[in-house]
């Protein structure tokens, strides 16, 4: 196709911009790019998530213990369970005590 101009025909090819093709490898190029980075987002983002599930159980689980210390173990073999309600209902925590005869008491 021609288009008139002022010196003389000139031709579609003169005209400035972008082709399909080339368009077509830019965004293959920018999506060879792209999709390895957001998978490398999304693996961070589930890798802080699963710390601070590990850092909230750790604390729980402190003080649970620090909790226990503070009680008396019973004599006769025992378990206990429960969840750590009202701040984290959906946490369950379980103890299970007995009497080890390796670890008797020695006194002098």
């Amino acid at each position: 196709m021609f288009i008139p101009g002022i010196m003389g025909l000139r031709t579609l090819k003169d005209k400035t911009g972008f082709t399909l093709l080339e368009v077509m490898i830019a965004s293959a190029i920018l999506a060879m790019f792209l999709i390895p980075l957001l998978g490398a987002i999304s693996g961070g983002i589930y890798n802080i998530e699963h710390t601070r599930n590990l850092q909230l159980a750790r604390q729980l689980a402190i003080t649970k213990l620090e909790e226990l210390e503070l009680t008396n173990i019973p004599e006769i073999p025992m378990d206990r369970e429960g969840n750590f309600a009202p701040e984290h209902p959906d946490i369950y925590w379980q103890t299970k005590f007995s009497k080890r005869p390796e670890l008797e008491l020695l006194e002098m």
